[in-house]
């Protein structure tokens, strides 16, 4: 106990009891050292030095015995999870519309869209038509990862899902930190807009992504649904600013994707739509005019951040 008593760092002035029982010795392992001239106990001045012992190197026992350096990792471990590929020829020539960055969100707000099943032959039969006319055109979303069912199958086999999406905004990158602010917003805006409400699909257009590196074959919708939709819009713009994340576009078309191609062909994609379906767009002609009635409802709006989806109005 004498010895805990008597401890002190190495800054702190010497100390020691009234019978000199602490003055040089060495507590906790520590040495303290003596003053020039000082004598122990013994009577004999001191000659007892503090030497300070260097920490052992990483290859280095405590004991200074240098030890073997570890082995290198096998390759196959290394290669047990090798990097994604991220290059255009690895997603059928498509390219992003921003860098991945490391801890950035992919972020959109969309409605779900499903197909009737009595709509789903004459789209199928429509999408056949085009892609026989135009080599490369992909289905949209196909529901197979089997490369030979991409593109026109004799029998057009995955060319049509049974729902699709319609996005209310941009594509938008956010960090981990801005999601609940965004979500909240998002849900308050939503809330006071949204209640379910039916959408008429009718007339074929043809879209062009911003760098004019792909071409969509889409389905506009069909008043009233359509002017909800875009209040809609405005809605997730408002709750988007106040991110200072980018707004739809200034003259916002909704739209369905159900198909689309490499490259800029607009004009060439508007003329065989104008062939193959003259009647496009007329009322009460259905999906491009081909007599098919398609609705959807809309009930819910959604927002995918990342790999997760959130309700926000359900």
């Amino acid at each position: 106990m004498d010895a805990l008593a008597c401890y002190a760092s190495d800054s702190d002035s010497e100390a020691s009891h009234p019978d000199g029982r602490c003055q040089g010795s060495t507590v906790l392992g520590k040495v303290r050292p003596r003053e020039e001239g000082a004598e122990s106990q013994s009577g004999r001045p001191s000659s007892q030095k503090v030497v300070k012992k260097a920490r052992p190197g990483p290859h280095e026992a405590a004991s200074g015995e240098a030890t073997e350096a570890a082995p290198p990792v096998p390759d196959a471990i290394l290669n047990l999870f090798p990097p994604a590929a991220n290059t255009a020829e690895a997603h059928q020539g498509r390219t992003r519309g921003f860098p991945h960055v490391v801890g950035n969100f992919p972020t959109h707000v969309f409605v779900r869209v499903a197909v009737p099943a009595k709509c789903k032959p004459a789209l199928e039969a429509l999408l056949v038509r085009l892609a026989r006319a135009m080599p490369g055109l992909q289905p949209t979303r196909p529901t197979t990862n089997d490369p030979s069912l991409k593109r026109i199958a004799n029998n057009g086999d995955g060319w049509v899902n049974g729902e699709y999406h319609m996005s209310l905004s941009r594509t938008v990158a956010i960090r981990k930190h801005q999601q609940a602010t965004l979500l909240r917003e998002l849900r308050a805006s939503l809330r006071r807009k949204v209640g379910s409400f039916n959408v008429p699909l009718e007339r074929l257009s043809v879209f062009v992504n911003d760098d004019r590196s792909r071409t969509f074959l889409a389905i506009e919708p069909g008043n009233p649904g359509a002017g909800k939709l875009v209040g809609l819009i405005g809605r997730v713009d408002d709750a988007f600013a106040l991110n200072d994340l980018q707004r739809f576009y200034a003259d916002p078309k909704p739209h369905v994707s159900v198909a689309w191609v490499l490259g800029d062909r607009e004009e060439e994609l508007n003329a065989l739509v104008a062939g193959l379906c003259p009647a496009n767009g007329a009322r009460g002609q259905g999906l491009g005019g081909q007599g098919c009635q398609w609705h959807f409802q809309v009930t819910d709006v959604e927002c995918k951040v990342g790999n997760k989806i959130h309700s926000l109005v359900a």
